[in-house]
């Protein structure tokens, strides 16, 4: 059970993140992640991290810090997954 409840809350940790992905000419990429602080006293954590995006066919490829997402494109959205189980999808939706 103490499990059960860790995975939860890591889950909604990863709910409340706000996250900003810019994919550039020339394949690269910035990805943005604000955290939330779990504290009324902190601020909420960004971290920035840069890495190579490439297309293949209708897969995309994201890659940062020796990590790879394989992503597919569907109108506005990016859905991407790490091909572990452990991993959850992450979806990006194009704004504006």
């Amino acid at each position: 059970k103490e499990q059960q409840g860790f995975a939860k809350f890591m889950l909604g940790m990863i709910d409340a993140m706000d996250m900003k992905l810019t994919l550039k000419s020339g394949g690269e990429l910035e990805m943005e992640a604000t955290t939330p602080s779990m504290s009324k006293d902190k601020k909420a954590k960004t971290e920035t991290k840069k890495g190579t995006w490439k297309a293949e066919g209708e897969t995309i490829t994201l890659s940062a810090d020796d990590k790879e997402l394989e992503c597919k494109l569907e109108e506005k959205k990016l859905e991407c997954e790490s091909g572990k189980k452990k991993d959850p999808p992450m979806v990006f939706i194009k704004q504006g």
